[in-house]
C-alpha cells in the first residue's frame, strides 16, 4: 500500500472524527525509508476537552488505524507531545487532514514558539549529554 493510499483512507476516517482538527504522517512513511515491517507514524492534533481518557483513546485510535491499514501504527496526540516531536511533525511531517485550519495554525504556532524559546535549552543538554556519554568511553 502505497502512500497516497494511506493518506486516502486515513483522511476518510478522520473526516469522521469531530473532535480531530488535523492529521499528519511523519517518519519513514514521508521519507521514504517504509518497508514491509515499518509501522506507520500518525499524529494528531485534537480538540480540547472532547477526548476523556487520552491513553484509552490512543488505545482505541490504533486498534481502528491497524484494522483500517492493516500494518502497524504509531499514533502521536500532539496536544500531549513534548515539545520536540511537535517540532519535528510540524517540521518534517505531512499535513494529510485539516478540519479547521485557524485552530491548526493556532496550535502550531504556540508550539513552535514554544520550541524556538526553549532551543537553547534542548541543545545545551543535548550537547551535555554526548559530553558524558564521551567520557565514559560510550561515544
Amino acid at each position: 500500500m502505497g502512500t497516497n493510499s494511506f493518506k486516502a483512507r486515513l483522511t476518510d476516517y478522520f473526516a469522521k472524527r469531530s473532535e480531530v482538527i488535523a492529521v499528519y504522517l511523519f517518519g519513514s512513511v514521508i521519507t521514504g525509508k517504509i518497508r514491509e515491517g515499518s509501522d506507520i507514524d500518525i499524529a494528531l492534533i485534537c480538540r480540547e476537552g472532547l477526548i476523556k481518557n487520552p491513553l484509552i483513546y490512543r488505545i482505541d485510535l490504533t486498534t481502528d488505524l491497524m484494522n483500517l491499514l492493516r500494518r502497524k501504527v504509531d499514533v502521536v496526540i500532539l496536544n500531549t507531545a513534548n515539545l520536540l516531536l511537535r517540532a519535528q511533525v510540524f517540521q518534517k511531517g505531512l499535513l494529510i487532514y485539516e478540519r479547521d485550519s485557524k485552530e491548526r495554525v493556532s496550535f502550531q504556532a504556540k508550539s513552535m514558539g514554544l520550541y524556538y524559546d526553549y532551543k537553547r535549552y534542548f541543545t545545551f543538554h543535548a550537547q551535555n549529554l554526548k559530553e558524558k556519554i564521551k567520557s565514559y568511553g560510550l561515544g
